[in-house]
């Protein structure tokens, strides 16, 4: 991507703000616009549907513009404000091909287990599709 010198300008602002914050332990707040850390880090579900179908629909710079490597599959939280459409992409990345019927299933499980923990993890993930006593384990352990 060519980038005008002001646009350059701004990339150093932040590779430098990065180095100010890596020497002087100060940290910013993880939802600062454009360096903060959660700033490319979507839980909506409809935000969400949004970045799995056109990044750009939420994100009008990509991460990479200002000096941020972050896979698709870490930019979705999932959490109690997720959607089917990212739980399912989650599980096929995980390398499960559900149909709608058990999808459906692992969706109410997956709204069950959200009101015990905060964050779902991919093992929270298969521990659900795989079923068993370890789902149980599960609640509570982030809350």
């Amino acid at each position: 991507m060519c980038f005008s010198k002001s646009e350059r300008v701004q990339q150093v602002k932040i590779v430098f703000h990065l180095l100010v914050q890596e020497y002087t332990g100060l940290y910013v707040q993880p939802h600062k616009p454009i360096v903060g850390a959660s700033c490319f880090v979507h839980e909506s579900g409809i935000h969400q549907d949004g970045i799995l179908k056109n990044r750009s629909t939420y994100e009008i710079l990509s991460p990479e513009d200002v000096g941020v490597v972050i896979s698709q599959s870490s930019s979705i939280v999932l959490g109690k404000l997720s959607g089917r459409h990212a739980v399912k992409d989650r599980l096929k990345e995980l390398g499960y091909e559900l149909d709608d019927d058990k999808l459906n299933d692992i969706f109410s499980k997956f709204r069950d287990l959200t009101k015990h923990k905060k964050r779902i993890t991919d093992d929270d993930l298969k521990a659900l599709v795989t079923g068993g006593d370890e789902i149980s384990s599960l609640k509570g352990a982030n809350k």
